[in-house]
């Protein structure tokens, strides 16, 4: 925990004396991701008056710890977390937060064990034993399915976040005391990391207690004072200390599931809970762990499920275990059914993430086998977990299935403020494009348009959508805006997207006019030839140039540039109107056998380019006189 760390070299403490007894005082120094908020320090036998003296002086002293008062906060967490994930990397483990709440450090994980991935989550407890600490995960769940057992990945995390070791009677370090169970003596590490480099001796700390540990939301603070100082609450709820209990109950068989002995383990477990006593919910968990990583005891975990809910019809461990065992076994929807009711008790408990992740799993499982019930899913994973951007992105697409689109907007307005730039942008551009293809309102449209203009001004997706929703109200604006698309894309190298967006300039710029004007032909020419040198497969120019030729009457060009078109992949029904296209340029240079060919071909997509195709047919055929053709092309 502390691990790599040590206090400032030099230690501003303060020295006060008073009736024959000196205090040294330390305040807000930090070692590690801790924050000492006050240290004081006792010297005894100062003989005469030092009056104040410098608080070197006493450095080679033996002094006595009178009081410790440390903090914690969340972002000391975040920053242990991340000095941790290297390691828990290698261990299959990646994406773990540990967030604080009233009472309890709440973590999730994803873990991957072979080809199987699921999300785990946990709580850490702290419990007293004498002057140290004990950490203690509960509440592990896998939300899914791993052959892994959940308590033995909570453990791995435990101790890798901790810096915990295996070894006793290494005061820096925390100590692994058993499976989830890590002791921590806060403070013989801290002294040892905080005075030794500083080149101050060791107090002693043999009249001291723990008066108080709390954890909230903002912090955890540990404070110790004298021996018998403590007059109010420890701070350690009954939980808890049930919780500790437990753990010394299953020492021994947790130590088995430590070592890799699973099968010893839970005849170690099943001994205890044929005992009975208080601790049954603590040995069920573990039994239910056991018997969801293995597909040999399914069965037995099955019954034991049912049997635990028939007792208690809340709980989560019981669920927890089914969801499991009926996803390995494919039973998809049995097993969303068990996370839905785990998110919802998790939920009604205040447990953010667990409600989150168990949502979220049963949520992936009904995507496809019902829908609607996804959506309620990911609603609840969202509620838990603003910051979800699977939960919101799945939500969104789900609100836009099912048409509800006041809701997608309020969602995506939501989301926008809160995302990078990148992501607002385009939640930004997706509201305007249901603004004005789903709600009918081109004025909400145009504002989230100049939002994301403030927001990304060089970005050719947004000038694109104001191009797109301008084509009809604005036609010249929407000219503008093109041609502003094709320039950032070419800045940026993009010459594909260019030539696109220089093709549909140049289709803008000849609908201005009718094909009688030539001089808007030649600007709409010009504008493809750009294009076509950007990109000498770009489509729409190529049609649009063969266009141009073909209303000028210059049909042999047009039939080229038609035949240009050929093999580039284009979909069934665009091929075919340009081959029905290509046809008309042949019948005026007379090419009748060609143009049979290209009309057959466009006759195959069907539709109105068919019929099309079919008449031209048959005026070929009616004008060589071959009336019979004719009638059968028209059939």
């Amino acid at each position: 925990m502390l691990e790599g760390t040590a206090g400032p070299r030099r230690l501003p403490f303060t020295f006060h004396a008073a009736a024959g007894v000196g205090r040294l005082v330390l305040a807000d120094i930090w070692v590690g991701p801790i924050t000492v908020e006050r240290l004081e320090l006792e010297v005894t036998d100062l003989g005469t008056d030092p009056g104040n003296a410098a608080a070197e002086r006493f450095q080679r002293r033996r002094t006595r710890l009178r009081a410790l008062t440390t903090r914690i906060t969340s972002a000391a967490i975040d920053e242990r977390v991340k000095a941790a994930s290297r390691h828990l990397a290698g261990l299959g483990i990646g994406g773990v937060t540990a967030r604080l709440n009233d009472g309890y450090i709440s973590v999730r994980a994803r873990a991957a064990d072979g080809l199987a991935a699921a999300d785990v989550s946990f709580r850490i407890h702290l419990v007293t034993a004498g002057t140290q600490l004990r950490a203690l995960a509960s509440h592990i769940r896998i939300h899914g399915h791993l052959p892994t057992p959940a308590p033995v990945l909570a453990d791995r995390i435990l101790g890798s976040v901790l810096g915990a070791s295996d070894a006793a009677g290494v005061v820096e370090r925390p100590h692994v005391r058993g499976l989830c169970d890590v002791e921590i003596d806060l403070v013989g590490a801290l002294l040892w990391h905080l005075m030794p480099p500083a080149g101050w001796r060791l107090p002693a700390v043999s009249e001291i207690d723990l008066v108080s540990v709390r954890v909230s939301r903002q912090a955890i603070e540990v404070a110790y004072g004298p021996t018998g100082s403590r007059t109010g609450d420890l701070g350690v709820r009954p939980g808890p200390l049930a919780l500790a209990a437990a753990h010394d109950l299953m020492h021994s068989a947790d130590q088995q599931l430590r070592s890799g002995h699973v099968e010893d383990a839970m005849r170690g477990y099943r001994a205890l809970l044929v005992a009975g006593g208080p601790e049954q919910p603590q040995l069920l968990e573990r039994i239910l762990a056991l018997a969801s990583a293995r597909s040999a005891w399914f069965f037995d975990g099955l019954e034991l499920a049912r049997q635990a809910l028939g007792r208690w019809p809340q709980f989560p461990a019981a669920h927890a275990a089914l969801a499991s065992i009926t996803l390995a076994q494919g039973d998809a929807r049995e097993a969303a059914m068990h996370l839905s009711q785990l998110a919802q008790q998790a939920s009604a408990d205040g447990d953010d993430d667990q409600a989150a992740l168990a949502a979220l799993a049963g949520a992936r499982l009904l995507r496809v086998l019902e829908p609607k019930g996804a959506t309620q899913l990911y609603e609840l994973a969202l509620e838990h977990d603003p910051g979800s951007a699977e939960a919101a992105d799945a939500l969104a697409d789900r609100l836009a299935d099912e048409q509800r689109w006041p809701e997608l907007v309020r969602l995506l307005r939501a989301r926008a403020v809160t995302s990078d730039t990148q992501r607002a942008v385009e939640m930004r551009l997706r509201l305007a494009d249901v603004f004005v293809h789903q709600l009918g309102d081109p004025a909400s449209a145009q504002h989230e348009l100049s939002i994301a203009q403030r927001l990304a001004p060089d970005e050719p997706a947004v000038h694109e959508m104001t191009a797109t929703i301008l084509a009809s109200s604005n036609p010249a604006a929407a000219l503008d805006a093109w041609r502003e698309v094709a320039r950032l894309a070419e800045v940026r190298g993009d010459t594909r997207s260019a030539a696109k967006a220089l093709a549909i300039v140049g289709e803008l710029v000849a609908k201005r006019y009718t094909a009688a004007e030539v001089d808007a032909w030649d600007e709409a020419e010009a504008v493809w030839r750009r294009a076509l040198d950007l990109d000498p497969l770009q489509t729409d120019a190529i049609a649009g140039l063969a266009t141009a030729a073909a209303a000028r009457g210059s049909h042999g060009a047009a039939a080229e540039l038609y035949e240009r078109l050929r093999g580039l992949g284009l979909p069934a029904h665009t091929s075919a109107r340009y081959e029905l296209m290509l046809a008309r340029s042949l019948v005026h240079l007379s090419r009748m056998d060609e143009a049979r060919a290209s009309l057959r071909r466009a006759t195959l997509a069907g539709g109105e380019t068919a019929a099309e195709a079919h008449a031209v047919l048959a005026e070929i055929a009616e004008a060589t006189s071959d009336r019979e053709h004719a009638a059968a092309e028209l059939d």
